[in-house]
């Protein structure tokens, strides 16, 4: 005879048959306490070590940081080729050692083919074989940051994706209806943050900058949208630069070690494969600040060669409308043609090196004469 409980009883039906139970057992989940009280004895244990994904870069396990750029600054393609590096092993932007890790990819804004085709074009370039990575992109996931389900799905999704480096573009994105001007922006960030922390994972949040101010405010001033943002995060780096020039990486904040990083450049490359595609790869190129130093010395220098030549071109265009000569001195004619002081002088110095113009006559009476070469 089989004993049951009165909450036993077999389910019968009209004619007293027993009848199957369908129904499952309720899922039981754990209730988390309100909070958790550390004792002196505790707080006095000796702390580990940081566990770095790339010490370089400042990353490291249950970090958050912030990547912050306005448009056409790399800030993604830097975001992605790092994913890849953790999730391949590869050394990042080909300096800096990565302990390779599963990587996350959530991505609210350029969609899957973008996002697909540059995964495998930095993939080529780095040599790494793009299958075998421990890589998982999400594309528009349908939850955001902002809804009700927000923390237990992303809490799901880490823990299925076993990733240990998430990249979340963009924090704007990735919330709706909620102001970044507003302090509340920071909820999101720390939502992410806490749930990065209780897998052990670094998270990369990408947002948006202003665009430098002539006040040359930095830190939490160049960030769009609240100081809570720049407050929220362990590490911010600002991305600026204009479409196809180098990048600057300016590290603005640093709670981990708690200095911040020297400056650097990024810049891109494409990589021809053996069919002649000018498009088959694409590297991300370190650069370090001496380079940017030269690079940036060098841009200056042709920008000036470009309005000395401009400027020439303009004298000479003066002096023929007067028919080749001008009755005054050098700051006679400058005033004339209300030229910029530096590029005048300068591009008249050429001219005069070059003997294109010569000055004639006392000085009371100066003149100017273009000295026209014929190729006849």
């Amino acid at each position: 005879m089989i004993n049951m409980k009165l909450d036993e009883q077999p389910i019968t039906n009209g004619a007293g048959h027993a009848e199957p139970t369908t129904a499952e057992p309720e899922p039981t989940t754990a209730i988390e306490p309100p909070y958790v009280i550390e004792t002196a004895a505790e707080l006095a244990e000796p702390i580990p070590p940081l566990a770095w994904l790339c010490q370089g870069l400042r990353l490291a396990r249950g970090s958050i940081t912030i990547v912050g750029g306005y448009g056409y600054s790399r800030k993604t393609l830097y975001a992605q080729a790092l994913a890849l590096s953790v999730a391949s092993g590869k050394r990042a932007l080909d300096v800096y050692a990565v302990d390779q890790q599963p990587a996350l990819h959530i991505d609210y804004e350029q969609g899957k083919r973008i996002t697909r085709e540059r995964y495998q074009r930095l993939a080529r370039a780095m040599g790494v074989e793009l299958a075998d990575a421990l890589l998982s992109v999400v594309t528009f996931p349908r939850f955001k940051l902002s809804s009700i389900e927000a923390r237990d799905t992303l809490r799901r999704l880490l823990e299925e994706s076993r990733a240990k480096f998430v990249v979340l573009d963009s924090l704007r994105a990735s919330v709706s209806g909620v102001d970044e001007n507003s302090s509340e922006i920071r909820e999101y960030i720390d939502l992410v943050g806490q749930e990065c922390k209780r897998v052990d994972a670094a998270g990369i949040v990408i947002h948006h900058a202003r665009k430098p101010s002539v006040e040359g405010k930095g830190g939490r001033y160049s960030l769009r949208g609240s100081g809570a943002i720049f407050d929220a995060c362990d590490g911010v780096f600002i991305f600026s630069g204009e479409k196809g020039e180098p990048t600057t990486v300016e590290h603005e904040k640093d709670r981990l070690v708690g200095t911040e990083l020297p400056k650097f450049g990024l810049d891109t490359a494409d990589v021809q494969g053996e069919d002649g595609d000018p498009r088959w790869g694409l590297r991300l190129v370190h650069q370090e600040a001496a380079q940017m130093a030269e690079a940036e010395q060098a841009r200056g220098a042709k920008a000036r060669d470009e309005k000395a030549e401009e400027a020439g071109e303009a004298i000479r265009t003066y002096l023929r409308k007067l028919g080749g000569s001008f009755a005054g001195s050098k700051t006679q004619l400058r005033d004339a043609m209300g030229m910029s002081r530096p590029v005048f002088f300068a591009a008249l110095a050429t001219l005069e090196t070059e003997r294109e113009i010569t000055l004639a006559g006392t000085q009371r009476a100066q003149r100017i004469d273009l000295q026209e070469t014929s190729d006849e």
